[in-house]
């Protein structure tokens, strides 16, 4: 595992519907977040539980949008549209400052 490996972020986002307002904004305030705290280093995938809701109950995923952060571990959710940056950089383990 290379430098560049340990601090990249590896994140899953669920939705219902990218084109809905909700994960419009969930995806938008993601991206922010990648770009001004974590300069970009992370991968983002998007399932849209519209394509296969049965994901939804394989991953156990009670609201949506959810986003699943899977490396670094531990392996973290967060739900909403992750307007609250504040949280969920303190969710993170992210210095804001």
């Amino acid at each position: 595992m290379t430098q560049d490996d340990r601090e990249r972020y590896i994140f899953r986002l669920y939705v219902l519907g990218r084109e809905e307002p909700k994960s419009l904004l969930a995806i938008e305030n993601l991206h922010q977040l990648g770009q001004n705290y974590l300069s970009g280093n992370y991968d983002l995938e998007i399932i849209d539980l519209d394509e296969d809701i049965s994901v939804a109950e394989t991953e156990r995923i009670t609201a949506i949008p959810t986003l699943v952060k899977d490396y670094p571990p531990p392996t973290q959710k967060f739900y909403g549209d992750l307007s609250d940056t504040s949280r969920l950089l303190q969710g993170l383990g992210i210095r804001s400052g």
